[in-house]
């Protein structure tokens, strides 16, 4: 019961700072030049970070995963379908991943107890990753997709990007 307590004081600070959180994110994305292009094929920064805090609202709603995980899948899947189209550098998002993760534990540590902290950050950073993992899953799959529908022109091409970038 304790675990369900603490996991829920997790899920409540993250949306509650979900801006925040994407402010500083944003923050250092645009201030790391191996980065900053991760972020230069969005149309807007602003309908980014909206997407994001809603994202990062949605991966941590437990109550709403439980009543429909295969929603809260396939919500992922389309996510990573949109990237594999964008041509997004897996790499850059998986770095991208991580900062999100040590900005998390940021706000957990400067809010909460070390032993409270400890237990709130494992299951945050768990959370990020399945739902980025999911992500990924989906674009590596649209790619394999690609290669079967006969379209090897457009995978070489992305993939040489993705490489190179």
């Amino acid at each position: 019961h304790h675990q369900e307590s603490v996991r829920q004081a997790a899920q409540d600070l993250i949306v509650s700072k979900s801006e925040e959180i994407v402010g500083r994110f944003f923050f250092r994305m645009t201030r790391n030049p191996a980065t900053v292009g991760l972020l230069s094929y969005v149309e807007s920064e602003s309908r980014l970070k909206r997407s994001m805090a809603a994202w990062l609202a949605m991966t941590f709603d437990h109550k709403t995963i439980s009543a429909d995980l295969e929603a809260f899948v396939q919500h992922q899947a389309n996510i990573g379908q949109m990237q594999s189209r964008e041509n997004v550098n897996f790499s850059l998002v998986n770095y991208a991943k991580l900062m999100l993760k040590r900005i998390v534990e940021d706000e957990i540590e400067e809010s909460h107890s070390s032993d409270e902290a400890l237990i709130m950050s494992r299951y945050a950073t768990e959370m990020i990753d399945y739902a980025v993992d999911l992500v990924n899953g989906a674009c590596r799959h649209e790619i394999i997709e690609m290669i079967h529908h006969q379209q090897p022109q457009i995978v070489i091409r992305r993939t040489a990007n993705s490489l190179l970038n």
